[in-house]
């Protein structure tokens, strides 16, 4: 792939990851670059999705599809609008997941094969630096250097995140370019589906030891969740499928769990805050929704700022709640509506007969990501989420990405990979 051969919407996609998905902003001390092209990427979303509604392509979206992100908007967007000040425009970055997923299928310079490519090589390029760095900082050969950043104080390599312990140490878990050591793992599951399914021994270790240094109990959880789920689709027929997963699922509760269990243990107080958090919006569901339908006023740049101003914040830790602090009850009910729809279309792909390559990376992967959800805020609610699987899930049973373009010549590709932004 050359400068010259990627189009708009893969510069969309490597200008999201790299200015909303990673801290090298941070990291690079690039963040005059940061904002000016966060402003880019939001006005060209905006932009594109506000021409698709003109255009009444929005017909061509399944009705579970677009109805709660289109409504999810309208929610952000109230609350948003409430507490509108200089302080806290930076809350209106919530909307591009939303946007993006209204308007990237509709791009005609949208690939979902170069999609999935970018991502797999963005990710081993910056895995690649993440085990560079991290050997280099342990072995002594990697002097880390104080940065602060929205989210509190950090060490830092070139370009690689780590915390520092108060002794002066640093903390042994893998952070990569990634805000926190989960997040890391996170994404490190779509990447490992696509070296699974395309196999790629050298990328599914490489991977797998970043995995392991992330030290990340749900990334190992979901990893052996996306293991099983391969291994049962490639026994489909007869009923050794059935069979296989249900010997996989027993082998992983009777060797797995205990060991799961202890380390889950081991985590203290960051098992402890994540139970607490969903345990508390569960106690106090009622009495929040009736104090604030709207959403919580919202204050400072980010969500870490309402800790501070608001007693009934629970923090970020439980994507379900973060969807209800910026959109209210509507914002909250249209998520879980989204949720299901998601999760009952990746089973039903799972389950059936189609064997398309890219559609098993996605839906492989969405199941184990969606697990996410108790912990932090998950590729559903990530531009990402647009470029990598919004078209699986669209397409699911037409299994044609051309129904959401206007026709074209018989000879022309169905997807075209022009660089121009059109709808």
């Amino acid at each position: 792939m050359t400068l010259r051969s990627v189009s708009a919407a893969q510069a969309l996609m490597l200008a999201s990851l790299v200015f909303q998905t990673t801290v090298l902003p941070d990291t690079l001390d690039i963040h005059s670059i940061s904002r000016v092209a966060n402003l880019v990427i939001m006005v060209v979303f905006f932009a594109l999705s506000l021409r698709v509604f003109l255009r009444g392509r929005m017909r061509k979206l399944p009705l579970f599809y677009f109805a709660p992100i289109a409504l999810i908007l309208v929610a952000y967007s109230i609350n948003i609008l409430r507490s509108l000040s200089v302080e806290t425009i930076g809350y209106v970055a919530g909307l591009l997941p939303w946007l993006a997923g209204l308007s990237v299928p509709f791009l005609k310079s949208y690939s979902l094969d170069d999609s999935w490519k970018l991502f797999f090589r963005f990710m081993v390029f910056f895995s690649v630096i993440a085990l560079i760095e991290f050997a280099a900082l342990f072995a002594g050969q990697l002097a880390p250097s104080l940065i602060v950043t929205d989210r509190g104080e950090f060490v830092k390599g070139y370009m690689t995140l780590f915390h520092g312990l108060e002794d002066g140490t640093v903390y042994y878990k893998m952070y990569g370019v990634f805000p926190e050591p989960g997040t890391f793992a996170m994404l490190l599951l779509p990447a490992f589906a696509y070296a699974l399914v395309y196999w790629k021994p050298w990328a599914m270790a490489l991977f797998g030891v970043c995995l392991y240094f992330t030290n990340s109990l749900g990334g190992e959880f979901s990893l052996v969740i996306l293991l099983a789920l391969y291994a049962y689709r490639k026994a489909r027929g007869g009923i050794a499928g059935p069979l296989i997963l249900s010997a996989l699922g027993t082998a992983a509760v009777y060797f797995l769990f205990p060991l799961f269990a202890a380390t889950y243990a081991m985590k203290g107080d960051s098992a402890a805050v994540r139970e607490a958090n969903v345990s508390m919006f569960k106690q106090g569901f009622l009495t929040v929704l009736q104090q604030h339908p709207f959403g919580f006023p919202l204050s400072g740049s980010s969500f870490s700022a309402l800790q501070d101003v608001s007693t009934g914040y629970l923090g970020s830790n439980f994507e379900p709640y973060t969807v209800f602090v910026t959109g209210g009850v509507l914002a909250f009910l249209m998520y879980c509506i989204y949720f299901i729809w998601v999760s009952s279309r990746s089973i039903r792909y799972l389950l059936g007969p189609d064997r398309d390559q890219l559609y098993t990376c996605a839906f492989l992967s969405l199941p184990p990501l969606l697990i996410f959800v108790w912990q932090r805020n998950t590729l559903l609610t990530s531009t990402l989420f647009a470029f990598l699987f919004a078209m699986p899930v669209v397409t699911m049973r037409r299994r044609s990405v051309k129904s959401l373009h206007p026709p074209v010549a018989p000879d022309a590709p169905l997807l075209r990979s022009g660089a121009r932004l059109a709808t």
